[in-house]
């Protein structure tokens, strides 16, 4: 909807529109089904990418000095300091979550395909 309406766009409006209309799509729910295939992640990061090169002036720099002259993050990024932050808020009491049964869990888990994101989600969702 933004590459419609903008051609290009300057870095304080970039800012309203990415972070009104672009980042919430992004981001929903991003912790309870965070992507872990790595096809999933470059689309989403594509998105991001693309609206970057929206802002004029920004267009000609890497996608990582695009983010840092923005002050934004990779949604990579994002979405670690976002476990991490929940995996924070469980280990302090801040969940009604049991944090020895997490750990109990992750003790007693093959690890295959599943992050630890997803066992601490899945107890989260099962103790709600």
């Amino acid at each position: 909807m933004a590459k419609r309406q903008f051609k290009e766009i300057d870095r304080e409006d970039f800012g309203i529109v990415y972070n009104t209309h672009v980042r919430p799509h992004l981001e929903y729910c991003v912790q309870a089904w965070s992507p872990h295939l790595q096809k999933d992640k470059a689309c989403l990061e594509r998105v991001q990418r693309l609206a970057t090169r929206m802002v004029k002036g920004l267009k000609k720099f890497t996608y990582e000095t695009r983010l840092k002259r923005l002050g934004i993050y990779s949604l990579e990024r994002r979405r670690l300091r976002g476990d991490l932050i929940e995996t924070f808020n469980i280990l302090t009491g801040r969940e009604r979550i049991d944090s020895r049964q997490i750990l109990r869990t992750v003790r007693n888990y093959k690890w295959t395909t599943r992050s630890l994101s997803e066992i601490i989600h899945a107890k989260m969702l099962h103790n709600c």
